[in-house]
């Protein structure tokens, strides 16, 4: 999205995936981030950090059930499965 933009980073970004170590090297002053809208709705408040979105970048947070195949579920734990793949299809229709 960034080159797309003509943004040009001057230091090799480092992929963290998990947002809230990404927060916390915010907060330190070690980096900057870009964090899910819905992950950052609690930091409104906090003067320590800036938030700002960025222009045209809308893409969706996607959400994965990942489970190994090797493992023969329980019955309950394939029957909340279902339910979410449900749950989240009916979001998505929503959207």
């Amino acid at each position: 999205h960034i080159l797309s933009h003509g943004i040009q980073l001057n230091k090799t970004p480092y992929f963290i995936s998990e947002c809230d170590v990404q927060i916390s090297l915010c907060l330190n002053n070690t980096t900057c981030a870009i964090v899910p809208r819905m992950l950052s709705i609690h930091l409104l408040d906090n003067p320590e950090i800036f938030l700002f979105p960025i222009k045209d970048f809308n893409y969706p947070l996607r959400i994965d059930i990942v489970k190994n195949k090797y493992i023969d579920l329980p019955h309950y734990v394939k029957a909340f499965n279902n339910l979410l793949i449900e749950e989240i299809k009916k979001i998505q229709k929503l959207l």
